[in-house]
């Protein structure tokens, strides 16, 4: 799994992002999709007017500089075990998208993050691009800005003779979990099935 942090498109407003996230590469055969969706916490199927409204603070589109975009790569072995088909890849990676950001909702103390993302299937190495809102509001109801550090993602560890440890960070754990919840409830299914026959 490798959770990365990109810069975000340049230009003055948020259209350089959700665009990229929308537009980029598209492959209408190998995505099966005539265009690509944007998804949050709860809704499926935004566009892009909807998407960059759900992006907004005080009803303006936001400017690249206020959005933060992160790509989620399940490794291909990961990809395997999660679906047969793209649509049960797709869902199970839209589930691994919002555990993720759940969990990074907990790490920072948000209410909620403002967050959209659009699933990018078409290279052999399916992945999830999402744009966050940076401002957001915490338990305490205080605005904050975001900030991912490194110990949510991969970081080093020094150990006591002075080697270097790579570690897993909080998101990398949240959605290498919830993979693998999705992969045994999979399997189960599988194997029931097969009990059934």
């Amino acid at each position: 799994m490798i959770i990365s942090i990109k810069s975000s498109a340049s230009g003055g407003s948020s259209r350089g992002l959700v665009h990229y996230l929308a537009h980029s590469k598209l492959d209408r055969a190998k995505e099966e999709v005539e265009k690509r969706e944007f998804f949050n916490e709860s809704e499926n199927e935004l566009d892009v007017r909807l998407a960059n409204r759900h992006l907004s603070i005080g009803g303006e589109k936001p400017k690249a500089e206020e959005l933060l975009h992160i790509v989620i790569a399940p490794s291909k072995e990961e990809i395997a075990t999660i679906g047969d088909d793209l649509k049960t890849r797709k869902a199970a990676l839209k589930a691994i998208v919002r555990e993720t950001v759940a969990r990074l909702e907990k790490e920072v103390k948000a209410k909620q993050l403002k967050w959209i993302a659009a699933l990018h299937f078409n290279t052999d190495n399916p992945h999830a691009h999402l744009a966050l809102q940076k401002e957001f509001v915490n338990e305490n109801g205080q605005r904050e800005n975001l900030r991912i550090t490194r110990q949510m993602l991969h970081y080093n560890s020094r150990q006591e003779n002075g080697e270097k440890t790579l570690l897993k960070g909080a998101l990398i754990l949240a959605a290498e979990e919830k993979v693998l919840d999705i992969a045994a409830h999979r399997q189960n299914v599988i194997e029931n099935n097969k009990n059934v026959e």
